[in-house]
């Protein structure tokens, strides 16, 4: 957030306030407007701008620890958190992790919600983490802490989640298994390293094997993707429409061998 200087069409030095997104902050634009009105003097509008400012931020800051302090962040509330505006996609909710191990998951998804991942990664990432923390505590219902995990307890999910992958129809039984044990390897990680009060007595190197991870079937790869023929007519037919610097381009692909299914 910063103080801007702008001229305006009566060639006045003013003051407004832009946030993060380059975006003016309404309320104190406004407010700085009605001080212009009323003949404020404009070192009085500078200082005012710039107090609003630290104001906001202020304000900005204590709205954000009040949402994630929630259990069910909304990504319009906390700036920087990319998410798509054409669905509903904004929520990151923690209420699919049980209550006990919530907090440390919330930590945890904080560090990556700093790393500018997305809000439908996030709600992945939590989502996974609580299929595997419900798990656990199915498995040992007194449990409070991950101290005793072991390897056991991998082979086990695994298992467990062949056999919801199966039940569910999951089209990718391999994708699945694989993204949760990436993602339960990274919190175990992030536990280990921060040395937090609930991180398995052994390292995370002896919890989750190389061998526990499914070959994951990409689909399409090595295979030879081709441009359709019709695709390559119309290219052709309409070349002079390319940007100058495109064409030469076009140009020697089709030359080296731009290939269609039906010049194999």
């Amino acid at each position: 957030m910063r103080v801007v200087e702008i001229e305006t069409q009566e060639h006045k030095v003013r003051y407004v306030v832009m946030d993060e997104e380059g975006k003016l902050v309404g309320p104190i634009v406004q407010y700085l407007k009605y001080l212009d009105r009323i003949g404020s003097a404009r070192n009085t509008l500078r200082s005012y701008a710039a107090a609003l400012r630290l104001y906001w931020e202020f304000l900005s800051q204590e709205q954000l620890e009040a949402e994630l302090a929630r259990d069910r962040w909304d990504a319009r509330n906390i700036p920087g958190l990319r998410y798509a505006p054409h669905d509903t996609a904004y929520y990151v909710d923690f209420r699919q992790v049980p209550e006990i191990f919530r907090s440390a998951v919330k930590d945890y998804v904080r560090l990556k919600l700093e790393g500018g991942r997305s809000a439908k990664t996030l709600n992945h990432t939590v989502r996974c983490l609580g299929h595997f923390l419900t798990f656990y505590l199915q498995r040992y219902p007194s449990a409070c802490t991950l101290h005793t995990l072991s390897s056991h307890d991998i082979e086990a999910f695994i298992l467990s989640l062949k056999a919801t992958a199966g039940q569910r129809g999951v089209k990718n039984p391999s994708q699945h298994i694989y993204s949760h044990l990436v993602i339960l390897m990274g919190l175990l990680f992030y536990l280990e390293r921060i040395e937090h009060f609930i991180k398995p007595n052994a390292p995370t190197t002896r919890i989750i094997w190389r061998d526990h991870y499914p070959k994951v079937d990409r689909a399409g790869s090595g295979q030879v993707k081709y441009i359709p023929h019709t695709v390559l007519s119309q290219l052709d037919a309409h070349i002079q429409h390319l940007r100058p610097f495109y064409i030469p381009l076009v140009a020697l692909l089709r030359a080296s061998g731009w290939l269609t299914p039906h010049q194999r």
